[in-house]
């Protein structure tokens, strides 16, 4: 549960490209280069130039909002204020089309679903009936001798909720 996505990217750490291939590129509200010091600024820039043209093939999951790739050094405290005032911004633009508190929103649902979720899972799988069968059924799913609806049937059958 985030308002603002900052994904931190470093030069020289392999391929550059890993996290588009990943999809969290397309997740971000912004792309952070770090480390754009010394030897590494050059290298630094390069990348940050070429996530802007990354970024711009890419759809915001924010409406409104274009990403943007910036760079920041905290050896030289270059950069920082940049990254702040781009999530300022960022607060800005998405609480005036009311974005940010519809997210905020979604996110308090979804929260709740997954502790729901969570729960129900912790109760089924401790419950002394499906406790004791489970994995008895899930052998002979995993073998074939029992198909996985019946192995299902089987263990909700045994599940009584408090």
């Amino acid at each position: 549960m985030v308002d603002f996505f900052l994904l931190l990217l470093l030069t020289g750490a392999g391929d550059e490209l890993q996290g588009i291939k990943k999809g969290i590129v397309e997740l971000a509200d912004a792309l952070l280069i770090t480390k754009a010091d010394g030897q590494n600024a050059i290298r630094a820039e390069a990348m940050r130039i070429e996530m802007e043209r990354v970024l711009h093939y890419l759809t915001s999951t924010t409406p409104g909002w274009y990403p943007k790739a910036l760079t920041c050094s905290s050896i030289h405290e270059k950069g920082i204020a940049e990254v702040w005032q781009t999530i300022l911004s960022y607060r800005d633009a998405t609480t005036k089309t009311g974005f940010f508190q519809a997210r905020r929103q979604k996110q308090a649902v979804d929260w709740l679903r997954t502790m729901v979720h969570e729960h129900l899972e912790e109760s089924f799988y401790r419950h002394p009936g499906v406790a004791s069968a489970a994995r008895e059924i899930e052998q002979a799913v995993a073998y074939g001798t029992l198909p996985a609806t019946t192995g299902v049937k089987n263990l909700l059958g045994k599940f009584t909720y408090p």
